[in-house]
């Protein structure tokens, strides 16, 4: 959903797989409210999830997506930031 209003939030609910995700994108007003039977919530599965902006941290994304423009890497040929080092899973704490 990526206008947040709150039918095209609950039709994107509905439209999706079973187990599927529901994204919000499109920020709300404060005053929007949605209503949907926990039934339904819980008998679907999957997940309802927001996004904050994008879930962008400026402070840390903008320097890193200058510096992959100017390099001329697209963020499929580096890994993502905050992967420093593959860690095993026998190894994981």
């Amino acid at each position: 959903e990526a206008v947040g209003n709150p039918v095209t939030y609950e039709q994107a609910f509905y439209a999706r797989d079973h187990a599927g995700t529901v994204v919000l994108v499109g920020v709300p007003s404060p005053d929007m409210r949605i209503e949907l039977p926990l039934l339904e919530v819980f008998g679907r599965g999957g997940s309802l999830k927001s996004s904050w902006y994008g879930d962008c941290l400026p402070s840390r994304d903008f320097p890193v997506a200058t510096a992959r423009h100017q390099d001329r890497t697209t963020h499929a040929q580096t890994p993502p930031v905050a992967v420093k080092a593959p860690v095993v899973i026998a190894q994981a704490p």
